[in-house]
């Protein structure tokens, strides 16, 4: 919760902050600080014992809400397309 919290301030003040040139600049950096925590976190996993041992049940679990989610949103798209196309009728 705390997590989200900081998140939420910061990008308040970004906002309130937008119009300066030296926090614009730092848009460049977004992409390699997200790679360079995609990197630690995926480091931290690997090393973790535990979570390895588990990966079989973890990623069953990923595959199947993925599977879940992804038909979800294909039966959506395809109600939205219906709704759509019957409104222009």
């Amino acid at each position: 919760m705390i997590s989200i919290a900081i998140l939420v301030a910061c990008a308040i003040v970004g906002y309130a902050l937008r119009r300066f040139e030296a926090i614009r600049k730092l848009e460049g950096a977004i992409t390699p600080v997200v790679w360079l925590l995609l990197l630690t976190f995926g480091l931290s996993i690997g090393s973790s014992e535990s979570v390895m041992a588990d990966l079989s049940r973890f990623g069953t679990q990923a595959a199947i809400i993925t599977a879940f989610g992804t038909a979800g949103s294909i039966a959506a798209a395809w109600m939205l397309y219906k709704f759509k196309k019957h409104r222009r009728q």
